[in-house]
C-alpha cells in the first residue's frame, strides 16, 4: 500500500510538473532580456512561438536543453551582445535573425541542422568565423546546416559561406549575400531552384560558385571577381552584371532571360557570350537590353541565336564590332553610341546584321565620338512593291479559283447551246408501203414485186399516193444512243449532271 500511495503520489506530482512546463514551453512569445529569462527555458526540449532577446547590457547568452523551436528566434539590438550558443538547438521551424549586434565576436550552434523558413544575419560587422554544424545529417539525411527558405548575409565580418546546404529540395528563396568586406568565397554547391539571386559590394576577390545552379528568379553580380554557373539555363526576371572583375561571362545554356540585361562598368570584361539565349523579355515582364562603359570589351558577337529584344536595346563602349545576326525584332528600337575612333556608322546595319532590320528604320540610330546624333547611312534595299498581307493574298487566291470554276461552267453551256443549235435532224425510215410498193413475198427479189413499168416517164403512176408532210407525221425517237465508256464517258454524264443538256433521244426533230 505504501509503495502504491508513493507511485500515485509520484504520478500526480509528474502530471503537475508537465502542466507547468507545457505552460511555460507553449505561448505566443518568449521575451529574453537577461540571462536567467534564458535559464528559465532549459528545461523545455521543444518550445512553441517566438523567442525574442533583446537588451543593452546582456553580454553572453546560452540558451541550453532546447532542442527544436516551432517558431522564430530573433536577436537584435543588443549593443554589447559578444556570445551566443545554443548547444543542443537542432530545428527552427521558422526564421533565425540576428541583427545590430556591432559587437558579436562569437556564434556557436553546433548542432543546428534546419532552418526551415529564412535565415537572415545584418549588422553583425564583428562576427567572423560563425561555428554552425559540420558533421551528421538532419531529419532529410542532409549533411550540415539546411537553409530551406531565404538566406540574407549583410554586413557581417564573414569571410566565407561554405558552411550551408540546401538540401535534398535543392531549392532556395531569395538568397542575398551583400556589403561583407572581407567575404571571399560563397560555394553553394548543391543549390539548383534559387528566386533571386544577389551578390554585391563584399571583398575585393570574391567568388562566386554555384555549379549545379539551373533556373533563377533574378541574378545580380556586382564586384565579383570570379564565377561558376555553368549549368544555369533560366532567368525568369533580369540579369544585371555592373562593376565586376572578371574578364568573361559567358553561359553555354542560359537560353531564357524574361526581363532586362544590363552589362555595365565592368572594366576587365572583353567576352560576353550567350550563344544559347534567343529572347530577351517577353515574358510577363518586358526586357531592355544594355551594354555600357565596359571598357576591354570591344567585340560584341557572342549573341549568335538572339532573335528578339522585348524593349530598347542600347550599346555603348568601345565597341568596334556587333554581330546580331538572327536579329528580327526589336519592340522599342536598337542605337548604338560608340567611342571606338576607328568606328564608321555607315551602313551599319549591312556590316553587323544578316537579318533585314530596315523596316526598324525610325527607330534605330547609330553615333560616334560622343556626339548622341544619328549618324548611320540606313540601308534601304530596293522596294520590291507594296506588301500584300497573308490573309489578303489567301482571299484573293479563292476567289480567283472561284470566279475560274464560273467561268468554266459558262463556256462549256454556252459550247453545249451552240451544238444543239447546228445539229440536223434524222428522218426516220419510210417503209415500201408509203410509196405504194407490194411487199408480197416471192416477187422479184427479196420480196420485192418485179419490175414492170407503170407509165410513161414523167407520168404520175397510178394508185401512187403523196407522202405524208413532216409537220403532221408523229415522229419516232431513234434508240438512244450507246453510252461511250472512258474519259468521254465521264465528260458526259458530267455534262448532263451539271450543265443539264438535254439528251438527243428526248428531242424533237424540225425538218423543213
Amino acid at each position: 500500500m505504501q509503495y502504491a500511495a508513493f507511485a500515485a503520489a509520484m504520478m500526480v506530482a509528474s502530471a503537475s510538473g508537465s502542466e507547468a512546463q507545457d505552460a511555460i514551453c507553449t505561448q505566443d512569445t518568449h521575451a529574453i532580456t537577461t540571462q536567467s529569462d534564458a535559464d528559465s527555458l532549459g528545461s523545455c526540449n521543444n518550445i512553441t512561438g517566438l523567442i525574442t532577446v533583446q537588451s543593452d547590457t546582456l553580454t553572453s547568452l546560452t540558451l541550453n536543453g532546447i532542442h527544436r523551436l516551432d517558431g522564430s528566434l530573433i536577436i537584435s539590438s543588443c549593443a554589447a551582445l559578444t556570445e551566443i550558443s545554443a548547444p543542443q538547438l537542432q530545428w527552427i521551424n521558422d526564421n533565425l535573425t540576428l541583427s545590430s549586434l556591432p559587437q558579436l565576436t562569437n556564434l556557436s550552434l553546433p548542432a543546428l541542422e534546419t532552418v526551415q523558413i529564412a535565415l537572415s544575419w545584418a549588422s553583425i560587422p564583428s562576427l567572423t568565423s560563425p561555428n554552425l554544424k559540420t558533421k551528421g545529417v538532419d531529419a532529410y539525411g542532409n549533411p550540415g546546416t539546411n537553409i530551406y527558405g531565404d538566406l540574407t548575409i549583410s554586413d557581417t565580418g564573414i569571410e566565407t559561406l561554405d558552411f550551408f546546404n540546401f538540401g535534398s529540395f535543392s531549392r532556395a528563396g531569395d538568397v542575398s549575400v551583400t556589403g561583407n568586406k572581407d567575404m571571399k568565397l560563397v560555394n553553394l554547391s548543391s543549390l539548383v531552384t534559387s528566386s533571386l539571386l544577389e551578390f554585391a559590394d563584399n571583398g575585393q576577390s570574391f567568388q562566386v560558385l554555384l555549379p549545379k545552379l539551373t533556373t533563377a528568379d533574378g541574378l545580380s553580380l556586382q564586384d565579383v571577381m570570379q564565377l561558376n554557373i555553368s549549368s544555369l539555363t533560366t532567368i525568369s526576371n533580369t540579369l544585371r552584371l555592373e562593376e565586376n572583375t572578371f574578364q568573361a561571362f559567358e553561359m553555354d545554356q542560359l537560353n531564357a532571360i524574361g526581363g532586362d540585361v544590363i552589362v555595365r562598368g565592368n572594366p576587365m570584361l572583353n567576352r560576353f557570350g550567350l550563344p544559347a539565349l534567343t529572347e530577351i523579355g517577353g515574358g510577363i515582364y518586358s526586357g531592355d537590353f544594355v551594354i555600357a562603359n565596359n571598357s576591354a570589351l570591344t567585340d560584341l558577337d557572342g549573341l549568335g541565336k538572339l532573335t528578339a529584344v522585348d524593349g530598347t536595346t542600347n550599346l555603348s563602349g568601345n565597341l568596334y564590332k556587333v554581330s546580331l545576326p538572327a536579329m528580327d525584332n526589336m519592340s522599342d528600337g536598337f542605337h548604338l553610341l560608340t567611342t571606338a575612333p576607328d568606328f564608321n556608322c555607315s551602313g551599319f546595319d549591312r556590316l553587323f546584321y544578316s537579318s533585314d532590320i530596315s523596316k526598324y528604320s525610325d527607330r534605330y540610330s547609330c553615333a560616334t565620338s560622343g556626339t548622341r546624333t544619328d549618324t548611320a547611312i540606313h540601308y534601304r534595299p530596293p522596294s520590291s512593291g507594296p506588301a500584300i498581307p497573308k490573309a489578303t493574298k489567301v482571299i484573293i487566291i479563292i476567289v480567283c479559283i472561284v470566279a475560274a470554276l464560273l467561268a468554266t461552267g459558262i463556256g462549256l453551256r454556252w459550247w453545249a447551246k451552240r451544238r444543239r443549235r447546228g445539229r440536223v435532224p434524222e428522218e426516220p425510215p419510210i417503209s415500201l408501203g408509203e410509196l405504194g410498193v407490194g411487199e408480197e413475198e416471192g416477187e422479184g427479189v427479196d420480196g420485192l414485186p418485179a419490175y414492170r413499168r407503170m407509165g410513161k416517164p414523167g407520168e404520175v403512176p397510178p394508185g401512187y399516193k403523196a407522202r405524208e408532210s413532216t409537220q403532221t407525221r408523229t415522229q419516232i425517237p431513234p434508240p438512244p444512243p450507246a453510252r461511250p465508256k472512258g474519259i468521254r464517258g465521264t465528260v458526259a454524264g458530267w455534262r448532263r449532271t451539271f450543265i443539264r443538256l438535254p439528251s438527243r433521244h428526248g428531242e424533237t426533230a424540225n425538218v423543213v
